[in-house]
C-alpha cells in the first residue's frame, strides 16, 4: 500500500505544479500525504509523518485561502491542523502542538457559530477546547487550561439539553465535569471541584439505572464515587470522604 501512496503521491505533485489551482488534485495530494504519514508513524518515522502532515496543512491552507467561505475547506483545515498538534504532542513538542490546537479552535468556533444548531460542530468544538486544556495542564499551566475545560463543560452542557437522549453528548457533560474537579482540585477550589465531582457522578448514575448492561457506565459511577471522596478529603470531611467509599466498594467487587 505504501509503494502505491507514495507513486500516487509523486503523481498529484507533478500534476499540482502543472496545475496549481485545481482543487481536486490539492484535494487529493493532500489525503495521499496524511495517510502516508498514518503509516509512517505506524512505523515508527515521526520525521517524515511529520513532514507529510506539515504539507499537507500546507494544501489545506491554500484551498481554505482559495475558498475562505467554504464549510469543508474549514473543516479540512482544522483537521490537517489537528493532527499536526497530535503529532507535536507525541513528539513533546508541547507549544507547537498548542499553536495548532488553539487554531483549530478559533476556526471552529466560527463553523459553530455558523451553524449553531449542529450537534458535530458542538462536539468537535468540545473536542478542541479539551484539547487545549489537556495541552496546557502537560505544560503544568493549570490556571490557563481552566477557562478551555470551562468552555468545554458549557459546550456539553448545552448539547446534552438540546439532545438529552445522544449518550455521546451526555458523555461529554460527564467527562468535562470531572476533569473540571479535577483541574478546580489542584486549584484548591473545593467547593466548585465538589460540585463538578458531584454533577459527574449523578450524570454517571443516571446512564447506569437507564442501561443496567453498561458496564462503561458502571465503571463511571465508581470513578465518580472516588472524585468526590477525594475532594471530600482534600476538605478534611472525614466522615463524607468515608461515607463515598462505602458506596464504591459495592460497585468494586460487582
Amino acid at each position: 500500500a505504501q509503494s502505491v501512496l507514495d507513486e500516487m503521491l509523486a503523481i498529484l505533485r507533478e500534476l499540482a505544479t502543472q496545475a496549481p489551482e485545481n482543487t481536486e488534485v490539492l484535494r487529493l495530494t493532500g489525503i495521499a500525504c496524511s495517510r502516508l504519514a498514518d503509516l509512517a508513524i505506524g512505523q515508527g518515522q515521526l520525521e517524515r509523518a511529520t513532514e507529510l502532515y506539515q504539507e499537507d496543512l500546507v494544501i489545506a491552507t491554500k484551498r481554505f485561502q482559495n475558498r475562505p467561505n467554504d464549510l469543508t475547506t474549514r473543516r479540512d483545515l482544522c483537521t490537517s491542523l489537528d493532527r499536526v498538534g497530535n503529532l507535536s504532542l507525541q513528539r513533546g513538542q508541547l507549544e507547537q502542538a498548542m499553536s495548532s490546537f488553539l487554531e483549530s479552535r478559533r476556526i471552529r468556533q466560527e463553523l459553530h457559530a455558523a451553524e449553531p444548531a449542529s450537534l458535530k460542530a458542538s462536539q468537535q468544538l468540545f473536542v478542541s477546547c479539551m484539547k487545549c486544556g489537556d495541552t496546557r495542564m502537560l505544560q503544568q499551566n493549570v490556571a490557563a487550561a481552566l477557562p478551555d475545560y470551562e468552555q468545554a463543560s458549557d459546550l456539553a452542557d448545552q448539547m446534552a439539553l438540546d439532545h438529552p437522549n445522544n449518550t455521546i453528548a451526555i458523555r461529554f457533560q460527564s467527562l468535562s465535569a470531572e476533569v473540571l474537579a479535577d483541574v478546580l482540585l489542584e486549584l484548591e477550589q473545593w467547593e466548585d471541584a465538589l460540585r463538578f465531582a458531584q454533577k459527574s457522578l449523578e450524570i454517571s448514575r443516571t446512564l447506569a439505572e437507564q442501561d443496567p448492561a453498561d458496564g462503561q457506565a458502571e465503571r463511571d459511577v465508581l470513578i465518580g464515587h472516588l472524585k468526590v471522596a477525594k475532594v471530600h478529603l482534600r476538605k478534611e470531611d472525614d466522615a463524607a470522604c468515608l461515607a463515598c467509599l462505602e458506596r464504591a466498594l459495592p460497585i468494586a467487587y460487582s
